[in-house]
């Protein structure tokens, strides 16, 4: 059973007399996480925490392991090989809807029209799609089947009268996108930052929509969550996280140059000429419900669910909500 730090202070320290030798055993027995994270512009918070040793300063041991795909992170906690793990608001919808108990435990990343649009929908240079009503019969990447991009470009094509029914979706990861599209294995991506400004520079591909927002003005897109089960049965530890990762949203948010300069080039793999062009989404710390229920009663329109999940029963109760 994993001793809480004030039952190792105690044990330690039973006469008071060595408790600064208490607190300096405990400094360097750090709990350890491994966390699932991908390598998009959502996550500064989270990359500034490991960078600046928020983490350590909190008292835990970080393993980052990075995913290609958020979809595939979701399985990885629910088998415990993830304590905490990156999701979106829509796969957190699924994996509640079929019984598990996933909460979030911070504030994540929001997309808001105009401001925040750090998705798109890309097509070739030539390509003659530039309308929702051209997409009938062709081929779109989205990064994973049921990921937030495949629920909003269905909802996309079915405000604009297109049938989703007549599009066929395929999954490439975020980082081969560009590639596929180069090679006509697709006729369109929806896609995230970094990596629309990337093939924007690159040249050959362009954007035609921000559906996203579109769609939904404004959201949350994910966040880093767990099992209640392991939230309960470690409240140091998530509490622990959900300090340093506030930290690095309070830091992100005022220090956007060493964001670009620094921070994307080294957690992102994007090239430093090309970080000062990138959209960035919102990064706050409070969860509010209304960021979260447009996803889910659209999860639930495009039958994503069986029910439409509650916003309240997404959010931890550590979690900061607004």
């Amino acid at each position: 059973m994993e001793m809480t730090r004030r039952g190792f202070i105690t044990t330690v320290s039973a006469g008071g007399a060595t408790v600064p030798l208490a607190r300096k055993a405990f400094a360097q027995a750090k709990l350890k996480l491994k966390i699932g994270y991908m390598k998009i512009v959502d996550l500064v918070p989270f990359f500034i925490a490991m960078e600046k040793g928020y983490f350590r300063e909190e008292g835990l041991d970080v393993e980052a392991m990075p995913f290609v795909a958020g979809a595939a992170i979701v399985p990885a906690v629910a088998a415990g090989d993830l304590q905490i793990g990156w999701a979106g608001t829509t796969p957190l919808n699924r994996v509640r809807d079929s019984g598990l108990d996933f909460k979030y435990l911070v504030g994540g990343a929001f997309s808001e029209q105009w401001l925040y649009d750090s998705d798109a929908l890309m097509v070739s240079a030539a390509s003659p799609v530039r309308a929702p009503k051209d997409m009938a019969g062709k081929k779109v990447a989205v990064p994973t089947l049921y990921s937030m991009n495949h629920l909003l470009m269905i909802a996309y094509l079915a405000q604009h009268g297109t049938s989703p029914d007549r599009v066929s979706f395929v999954e490439v990861p975020f980082p081969q996108m560009e590639g596929a599209l180069k090679a006509n294995r697709i006729d369109a991506m929806s896609i995230h930052e970094p990596f629309v400004t990337a093939a924007v520079l690159r040249g050959g591909a362009h954007v035609i929509a921000h559906n996203w927002s579109e769609v939904v003005p404004r959201f949350m897109i994910a966040s880093f969550c767990a099992s209640e089960k392991w939230i309960k049965a470690n409240k140091e530890a998530a509490q622990a996280f959900i300090k340093a990762h506030d930290r690095g949203t309070d830091y992100a948010n005022g220090n956007l140059g060493e964001v670009r300069s620094v921070i994307l080039p080294k957690y992102t793999g994007l090239p430093p000429d090309l970080a000062p062009r990138v959209v960035m989404p919102s990064w706050e710390k409070k969860l509010l419900l209304s960021d979260l229920r447009p996803v889910s009663e659209l999860s639930h329109q495009h039958k994503f669910t069986k029910r439409k999940v509650t916003a309240e029963e997404q959010v931890s109760d550590l979690a900061m909500v607004g």
